[in-house]
């Protein structure tokens, strides 16, 4: 229900407004995949991670990236999901933070 406020709206210009924004788009997009309507899923987790790279939070921006990546799993998309999964893992940012 609190993920549904994001709708239509803007976050804060704030690193915590954009953090926020983007955990919520990462709950939407864990609830999409559960109900099998995957590219709801992946476009939420392209949201997330849009936010958490401008608010500069790796926590969420992993997240996306990698339930992004078992999305694309869940879908059978295998050489797909793993490139994908082995792009997260190498991105340096997930190391640095």
């Amino acid at each position: 229900e609190y993920a549904a406020l994001t709708d239509h709206r803007e976050p804060a210009a704030t690193r915590f407004g954009r953090f926020e924004y983007a955990a919520s788009y990462n709950v939407r997009g864990f609830v999409a995949n559960a109900r099998g309507r995957f590219d709801e899923a992946l476009a939420c987790f392209a949201r997330g991670r849009e936010l958490s790279e401008e608010a500069r939070a790796t926590f969420t921006l992993g997240y996306s990236g990698v339930h992004a990546g078992l999305t694309l799993l869940a879908q059978g998309r295998l050489p797909e999901a793993i490139g994908h999964l082995r792009a997260v893992i190498s991105d340096r940012r997930m190391v640095l933070e």
